[in-house]
């Protein structure tokens, strides 16, 4: 322990153990799967929100109302 009450840890590593990628082909190619689909998926989404950001969307309330009837009124009166 420190002289303000901190502890500090000290470690050595000895030795890494990684897998094997050639003994665990199937794990890596659903890995491998999986981070295809998400890559895929964000760059959708980036598309997606670029064409979204640079469209000029407006909104027509008459035509809306006419095709909801959201004026009040019922469709058979109008």
């Amino acid at each position: 322990m420190t002289s303000n009450g901190a502890s500090v840890l000290a470690a050595q590593v000895e030795r890494i153990n990684r897998p094997d990628p050639a003994a665990a082909q199937a794990e890596v190619e659903a890995f491998r799967a999986r981070f295809q689909e998400s890559l895929a998926g964000s760059v959708a989404e980036a598309i997606q929100s670029q064409i979204l950001a640079q469209a000029r969307i407006t909104r027509n309330e008459r035509v809306i109302e006419r095709a909801f009837n959201t004026g009040g009124q019922d469709a058979e009166t109008q």
